[in-house]
């Protein structure tokens, strides 16, 4: 059997006091820890609840948001394809009318230079007779100089 002299033993007394004491202080603080994590951890529940709930609201706000701006970028473009239509439609119109009168203008033009072509070859064709007339009436006074010049000859 072992045998531990008193005063050894009284000796150890306050230092096994002091062991039992911060062991107590450090169990306390240990369980004060785990309360405190405890509660931080529910802290974050919490918080990432409300967060999941404050995200699916902002969500929920903007789908009405993202359903107007759809909505209004549709009817943009239909309102920009109706003006394009209409822009269409009158440039359309102006081309038509424009070929009207050009075809009516070069058929004018025709109409006109037929007419003066035609009389251009009327005028030529009275000029070549008259021509003709004054080249026999030439061609006459030359055989009478020649018979004169004959005769006197």
């Amino acid at each position: 059997m072992l045998t531990v002299p008193v005063d050894t033993i009284l000796e150890w007394i306050p230092l096994f006091a002091l062991f039992v004491a911060i062991w107590g202080v450090n169990a306390a603080t240990a369980r004060g820890l785990k309360t405190e994590i405890r509660a931080i951890r529910e802290d974050l529940r919490t918080l990432e609840t409300s967060t999941r709930t404050d995200i699916q609201s902002i969500r929920a706000d903007m789908k009405p948001m993202e359903t107007g701006i759809r909505t209004d970028m549709q009817n943009m473009e239909a309102g920009i394809r109706a003006n394009m239509k209409v822009g269409d439609a009158a440039i359309r119109a102006d081309i038509t009318r424009m070929d009207t009168r050009l075809t009516a203008e070069i058929r004018e033009l025709r109409e006109y230079t037929t007419g003066a072509a035609n009389a251009a070859a009327r005028r030529s064709e009275a000029l070549s007779e008259r021509l003709d007339a004054t080249n026999f009436r030439i061609d006459n006074l030359v055989d009478e100089v020649r018979r004169s010049s004959m005769a006197a000859s």
